[in-house]
């Protein structure tokens, strides 16, 4: 299963970086007299609120994360409130400066250290300094950055693989707070007030990679926040609010606004409604299908101007969405496949749009199932004794890839340490690879000073009972994938848990969420061998 921690990571440094970007209006910082009167103006000039308008990284929104933070800038200090969460008070601080004579966009922004134990992880994210540049036109400001601290500072606001690009607006004069209701007003095409139109956040048609016992066609499903009355208006409380999507299925009748936090603010947010188009298509893969090899699972985002309108998962790599006209992008990922983009347009007066078939890599997982298990390669340390996965021949044999930055990694670790427990003496080794964000922990003296709050709040005063082997999970600054035991075994998402037979190859992806599950499926395995 996918987490989105390495994403929330990015965003927080993100999210920090863009405040004190806030204040970095103006030029940059020298020793010369008229130069600090200069930055002094444009730092005054920019105190104060702003609101974000846009937040991407490559195809990808963030304006979710900031849906209730007003940007508060004062001197040369930043706080954003309510981040991630808005439920929870979260802070996210820091300062900046203006390092460099020859490059007048150029920032640097100093941010405080990240606490999210309020939102139930049990992650710190350290104090960090980022290199950023900005623009400032009018009421608007655009800064762009690298979410990593040693990343090179950008060369343009174009939001690539690796930039967060984020835009503000400046708050009009007197701004408290975001409002409590937002007013939907939907039109049908002929702009008639429509009535009982369903407004939605999402909407997804989702099936598990694995069928289970009894299990009922999969439908569409909304995440329907409101109806419209009869005269075409709904209510709806601003904190539920994501993307304003609409449809009336009765009409087959689809549309959806953009909204941000800086343009809700009148109150009002009008959707027009258009004769919805069902968007089809396929992904394939060559290398699977020349292994011989099921495309397996797979699941396409629907994506439009960075905002998320659905999704559609699939056993037989294929998907389809009802959109209104227009241009979207297409995340495809899958079990057996790697990450892919595709862009595509919709035009109006077209009620089918049938897509070329999107061509999708293997995953380097899929392709070494059924054969002999690469070993761990590119490990930096080890916490207790160094194994040869070779020499665990006989064995059933667990690699778990995980971090301690990761909420889902560590709330699955109980049950890998039950596990462990359990069937150490039976035939199960167990391995944790612990993957460094950061490129930090390279000793177990270190993995130990991370995981201690761990072993105390979430593992019952537990430590590790098996070995771990350490690996840095650091991406280049320019965007190269991690090599290594990572690549080998095609590691894109934390916790994941590799299941090698006693013959010693790979079976694949293991889910040790459950423990019952988990024993379950580990009994059978070992019965199978004796």
């Amino acid at each position: 299963m996918r987490t989105e921690l390495p994403r929330l990571a990015q965003f927080c440094i993100f999210v920090l970086t863009v405040f004190l970007a806030i204040g970095l209006s103006g030029g940059a910082a020298v020793n010369e007299p008229v130069a600090n009167a200069r930055v002094t103006s444009a730092t005054n000039q920019l105190e104060g609120v702003w609101l974000a308008d846009s937040a991407m990284r490559g195809d990808h929104g963030f304006l979710s994360w900031v849906w209730t933070s007003p940007f508060v800038v004062k001197g040369t200090s930043f706080d954003i409130s309510h981040v991630y969460d808005a439920s929870q008070d979260l802070h996210l601080r820091g300062t900046f400066s203006f390092p460099r004579k020859d490059n007048r966009q150029a920032i640097d922004l100093d941010v405080d250290e990240f606490d999210m134990s309020k939102t139930g992880e049990p992650v710190k994210y350290p104090r960090c300094l980022l290199q950023g540049i900005y623009k400032i036109d009018g009421d608007h400001l655009t800064i762009c950055f690298y979410p990593s601290q040693d990343a090179q500072r950008p060369t343009d606001f174009e939001s690539h693989r690796n930039e967060i690009v984020l835009r503000l607006v400046r708050a009009e004069p007197g701004f408290k707070q975001f409002p409590k209701e937002l007013t939907i007003a939907v039109k049908d095409p002929q702009g008639h007030p429509a009535a009982g139109a369903s407004v939605c956040n999402y909407m997804y048609f989702f099936v598990r990679g694995v069928p289970e016992p009894n299990e009922a066609p999969p439908t569409w499903k909304y995440e329907e926040i409101a109806k419209t009355d009869a005269d075409g208006k709904a209510r709806v409380d601003y904190r539920k609010l994501d993307v304003a999507l609409v449809r009336d299925p009765t009409r087959h009748l689809i549309g959806a606004a953009e909204v941000s936090p800086a343009s809700v603010l009148g109150g009002t947010i009008a959707v027009q409604l258009q004769p919805e188009c069902m968007l089809r298509g396929t992904i394939v893969c060559d290398a699977l299908t020349q292994a011989k090899k099921s495309i397996g699972w797979t699941n396409v985002v629907l994506y439009q101007d960075g905002r998320g309108l659905a999704q559609c998962s699939s056993r037989q790599g294929t998907f389809e969405f009802p959109v209104p006209p227009g241009h979207y992008t297409l995340f495809v990922y899958g079990a057996n496949v790697q990450d892919q983009y595709a862009h595509v347009a919709v035009v109006p007066g077209k009620p089918v749009t049938h897509l070329p078939p999107i061509s999708a890599e293997a995953s380097n997982l899929s392709l070494i199932t059924g054969k002999p298990a690469p070993e761990l390669r590119e490990v930096v340390g080890w916490k207790g004794k160094p194994v040869k996965l070779l020499e665990l021949k006989g064995k059933l044999v667990l690699l778990d890839f995980w971090g301690y930055w990761c909420g889902p990694c560590v709330a699955e670790m109980p049950t890998l340490i039950k596990l462990h427990e359990r069937y150490h003496d039976k035939g199960l080794v167990i391995i944790g690879v612990h993957v460094d964000i950061d490129g930090e922990v390279d000793t177990a003296t270190k993995l130990n000073e991370k995981t201690a709050p761990l072993k105390r709040d979430h593992w019952n005063g537990k430590d590790l009972p098996f070995t771990v082997a350490l690996m840095s999970g650091k991406e280049h600054s320019n965007g190269e994938k991690v090599q290594g035991a990572l690549a080998d075994y095609g590691i894109d998402a934390y916790p994941t848990t590799i299941l090698i037979d006693t013959k010693g190859n790979v079976v694949g992806a293991f889910d040790a969420h459950n423990f019952d599950k988990a024993s379950s499926e580990i009994d059978k395995l070992l019965k199978t061998k004796s």
